[in-house]
């Protein structure tokens, strides 16, 4: 039953481990793909077994026959989940980085247009503060391990998961095997970068319209009138509304709230110019 689980988790999970090796370097995770999938799998495990004995516990043990399904659902669910949320997790990676990337860019461009050393900036770099930050530590640490300067950009290229902050290091990556001017591409990159930006905050506008649009309708004027009408049309017809009704109002309100501010969260861009 065991090895029936694993064929059918890696088919579920659609496991390559080629692609899984990428997106834990990205995710930060040091852990090699073999590693994370058995942590993924006693953790479903644990958590399956948990959630079925519950059940057991509350059901006096009458279903014994549903128990071994229920936790082998559960147990699918649990690691297709786990993989979901090494997505999310780069994701969320992403964002922070982007949300720092032109700040990042300007004071590059700003020390090396001051005639300061590319040396001396990566390190004036990872002595700041946030996300960005710690990313320049690693290049900075990878530099003082031995690792020439090109080759530790260029990883950092491959290993962030932001694409903006791709385009950050490549004219830097491009003028140290070249020689050409870092100063020219550079500000040219941010301001192709600003431009990216600005055009996430006008879509963004647009997007806020219409989810305002759509709250107002389904989270404040549907309920109250429709609320308002059917308690009114119920009375006449002498039909009483119990308080598991307006339980079920509620409950679907705090939904549609829920809803709307995850919305807003996503769509949100990642950075105020």
């Amino acid at each position: 039953m065991f090895l029936g689980i694993i064929e059918i988790e890696n088919k579920m999970a659609s496991i390559n481990y080629a692609d899984l090796k990428r997106k834990l370097i990205l995710a930060k995770i040091d852990l090699t793909p073999q590693q994370y999938v058995r942590k993924v799998r006693n953790a479903s495990l644990m958590l399956s077994a948990m959630i079925v004995l519950a059940l057991a516990f509350f059901t006096s043990f009458n279903y014994l026959f549903l128990y071994p399904l229920a936790f082998f659902l559960f147990y699918l669910i649990f690691f297709k989940y786990n993989f979901k949320a090494l997505d999310q997790k780069i994701y969320r990676l992403s964002r922070e980085l982007d949300k720092e990337v032109l700040f990042a860019g300007r004071y590059i461009l700003l020390k090396i247009s001051a005639g300061e050393p590319l040396m001396k900036v990566l390190y004036d770099a990872a002595k700041s503060y946030g996300v960005a930050g710690d990313f320049f530590k690693g290049i900075v640490m990878a530099i003082n391990t031995g690792t020439p300067v090109e080759e530790a950009l260029e990883t950092a290229r491959e290993v962030t998961p932001s694409i903006k902050f791709k385009k950050i290091l490549y004219p830097i990556v491009v003028s140290i095997k070249t020689g050409a001017e870092i100063g020219k591409t550079l500000k040219e990159t941010i301001d192709s970068i600003k431009e990216e930006l600005s055009i996430e905050i006008k879509a963004y506008g647009k997007k806020l319209n219409t989810i305002v649009l759509l709250y107002l309708v389904l989270a404040v004027v549907f309920p109250s009138l429709g609320l308002g009408l059917s308690s009114i049309f119920l009375t006449f017809l002498g039909i009483e509304i119990s308080p598991f009704f307006y339980g079920v109002i509620l409950l679907f309100l705090a939904l549609v709230e829920y809803f709307f501010i995850v919305m807003i969260k996503v769509n949100r861009p990642t950075i105020n110019l």
